[in-house]
């Protein structure tokens, strides 16, 4: 997040959570440079994370006592999980990502080695608990099937990609099969 302030630069220069100061640390860094067009700092914050979100203040204090205050509101995107499983050559097998954001993605895509799975795909959005499921249904599976995927989203600004899950399958036997001694 960046402020910038224009006119003389003040005597100091925070980011507020709230109405506590933030300070560096292993995640959070600050950059400032002072230019004839305003005093800019930059906050970066690595590793975002659901707590991180929410309204942060910009504050500048000048010599005199006058203070200056921009918010910025943080709002976190994150895939929560990727749930694979198991399935038998012939059977079904459903993966599911579960994305949480204050709003609707744009696209939600299945990804594995060979390209894009679209078929077959359900995505549902509750604004109440701001999540967007997606599932992928592969039915009649066989060993191409086999493989890692990923989950991609997809908002109007940005792409948030998951961690990858691998389908196992067996090829082993089939449903239904029977064994007789």
């Amino acid at each position: 997040m960046t402020c910038l302030v224009g006119g003389p630069s003040p005597s100091t220069l925070t980011w507020l959570n709230g109405t506590k100061e933030i300070s560096s640390d292993s995640r959070i860094s600050f950059f400032t440079s002072t230019k004839t067009s305003g005093t800019t700092m930059t906050m970066l914050i690595d590793e975002l994370t659901l707590y991180d979100e929410g309204t942060y203040v910009c504050n500048a204090t000048y010599d005199n006592g006058d203070t200056v205050q921009s918010d910025r509101v943080l709002s976190v995107f994150y895939v929560s999980s990727v749930v694979g499983g198991s399935g038998f050559e012939g059977g079904t097998f459903t993966l599911t990502c579960i994305v949480q954001s204050p709003s609707e993605p744009t696209l939600v895509r299945f990804a594995y080695s060979g390209g894009i799975r679209s078929e077959d795909t359900t995505d549902t959005y509750s604004a109440v608990d701001s999540e967007t499921v997606s599932t992928l249904s592969i039915t009649s599976l066989s060993s191409s099937d086999f493989t890692t995927y990923s989950c991609s989203v997809y908002w109007s600004v940005s792409l948030y990609t998951t961690s990858q899950t691998t389908a196992e399958i067996s090829e082993i036997g089939t449903v239904g099969s029977r064994f007789t001694g």
